[in-house]
């Protein structure tokens, strides 16, 4: 086909599309195309036919067949005409809009409006809107619903302060620079503080937040490091890590305080952590930043023994719960999976020294198997023991022994088969053995035995451990001790603590945990 055929082509194509809005006749021609218009002439040498293109002549030998009927536009004059109220030429109005006659519909729309004013479908139809009870376009209703407003506001003797309606009184006030709140004037610096709200970084955010973040950054000034942030309603983790490592810590930290609000009942908001987030500060492989934040750090408190400091430059991590709940840990030779267990293992300790808090410590066995179990809990391993021995430790007392306890059955998870063996093989340690032993006595035996003992007590029901803790609580020694050094006395008080729990003797307790963990 050549250019000026097809060129000819899409121009009867073209008409073919567009003239169907003056349509009256059709006319089928014998090369298979329609032309659609109206007829203005027809004789026996041509046709003539008025298309949206103008009018087009062709001869009765090109045409196969002609077929006539009315236009549209015919069809809406001769529904015009018979048109007689407003519902009438509302309804023509809405048939031209749904053939796409527009230009018809919006002529039948404000003939309907010119005999009824109050149409509401043809005024809606117009893209009017209503307004106290008249018909006008929305920018005009806005004027006057703006006229309106003011009008009513100065009626009540208010004056337009910044875009807002005050008294003359409140104007005075906000013009010395006073915000008002819960009834009284002050400045806003002092309500954004009533609020509960700090000043950090130009923006006001939760007094705990702001606390937590401007701690983070006098820790990392002083390790001489840049520190990325991750912060939730509960917790800061911070230090020279990835965000998205920062952010898996603290999801941890998430399903840990979920375990543990499970077996003490939930505590609302911060209030467990004394009012502020846990600070949680994390060091990579090789870093220095450790070693050189931790006198910074020790300054934050005032319940660190003589001769801390430099064992804690050693150690891996070290933690605290008074005045807040503190943290520090560093990978080193680990895993990032270690240092998050460290993270978790940590957590334990903090949430169970912080409840009932008055200063005095909790037992280490107790306090060490409900942080192993809060680890476990959020990541299914044990990845920390606070001075846990792996080894035989000195002494006679065979019942003690951890030959054939292999810890890194516990580091895998599978603490509760290891503690299966152990019990079947008559090696764990009793409860009042256990309660003599400080962290650096534990095996990870010990620690196994601790936490099934924990699991027994909460399987009594979510009061079991609540009453258990607060009995030692109340009875625990003078700082800085933690264990009852008369085993007389320190008996009398596990009694109590096993009875407050589940109405058994500690020996009673001793011989009921270890029957139910072997029938598990």
């Amino acid at each position: 086909m050549s250019c000026s055929s097809r060129c000819r082509a899409a121009f009867f194509w073209a008409l073919l599309l567009l003239s169907g809005s003056l349509s009256a006749d059709i006319l089928h021609m014998r090369d298979g195309r329609r032309i659609e218009g109206q007829i203005v002439e027809e004789t026996a040498l041509k046709v003539r036919i008025k298309t949206g293109f103008g009018v087009l002549e062709f001869k009765p030998a090109e045409i196969e067949s002609i077929e006539r009927k009315k236009s549209k536009l015919q069809e809406f004059e001769e529904r015009w005409e018979a048109a007689t109220n407003a519902d009438n030429f509302f309804a023509l109005g809405e048939w031209a809009q749904a053939k796409r006659m527009r230009k018809q519909a919006k002529r039948a729309m404000r003939r309907a409006v010119a005999l009824d004013p109050q149409h509401k479908g043809a005024n809606i139809a117009l893209g009017l809107v209503e307004y106290r009870g008249e018909w006008m376009r929305p920018e005009v209703r806005d004027e006057r619903m703006a006229r309106d407003h003011e009008k009513q506001m100065r009626e009540r003797g208010l004056v337009l302060y910044k875009q807002r309606w005050v008294t003359l009184a409140e104007a005075q006030q906000l013009e010395k620079g006073l915000v008002l709140h819960e009834g009284e004037w002050m400045t806003f610096e002092v309500a954004q503080q009533a609020q509960g709200l700090e000043e950090f970084d130009g923006g006001w955010i939760p007094r705990a937040e702001a606390v937590a973040r401007q701690s983070a950054r006098v820790v990392a000034q002083h390790a001489g490091e840049e520190f990325r942030v991750f912060i939730d309603h509960q917790a800061l983790v911070a230090g020279p890590l990835k965000n998205s490592e920062l952010k898996s810590i603290g999801a941890g930290l998430v399903l840990g305080r979920a375990w543990y609000a499970e077996i003490f009942g939930p505590a609302p908001g911060l209030e467990l952590l004394g009012g502020r987030l846990a600070e949680f500060y994390v060091f990579p492989r090789g870093s220095g930043a450790y070693a050189a934040s931790i006198e910074a750090l020790s300054k934050l408190t005032e319940t660190l023994p003589e001769g801390w400091l430099p064992v804690a430059r050693e150690s891996l991590g070290f933690w605290w719960s008074d005045p807040f709940t503190l943290s520090s840990a560093r990978q080193s030779h680990r895993s990032f999976d270690g240092l998050q267990g460290h993270c978790y293992h940590h957590w334990g300790h903090m949430l169970l020294n912080r409840r009932g808090y008055d200063g005095r410590l909790l037992p280490p066995w107790y306090d060490e198997g409900l942080a192993s179990l809060v680890e476990f809990h959020t990541h299914g391993r044990n990845a920390v023991f606070c001075r846990a021995q792996t080894t035989l430790s000195t002494g006679t007392n065979a019942a003690r022994a951890t030959l054939g306890f292999d810890p890194k059955l516990v580091r895998e998870g599978k603490w509760r088969e290891a503690l299966r063996q152990a019990l079947e093989e008559n090696r764990v340690a009793s409860i009042l053995k256990l309660s003599q032993l400080d962290f650096s006595d534990l095996t990870v035996l010990d620690i196994a035995t601790s936490m099934g003992i924990c699991e027994w007590l909460a399987s009594h029901g979510e009061k079991a451990l609540p009453l258990f803790h607060g009995v030692l609580r109340k009875l625990a020694p003078k700082v800085p001790l933690r264990i009852i050094l008369s085993a007389g006395k320190r008996g009398e008080v596990y009694d109590q603590a096993f009875r407050a729990a589940t109405g058994k003797s500690w020996r009673e307790a001793d011989k009921s945990w270890r029957q139910w963990f072997l029938a598990r």
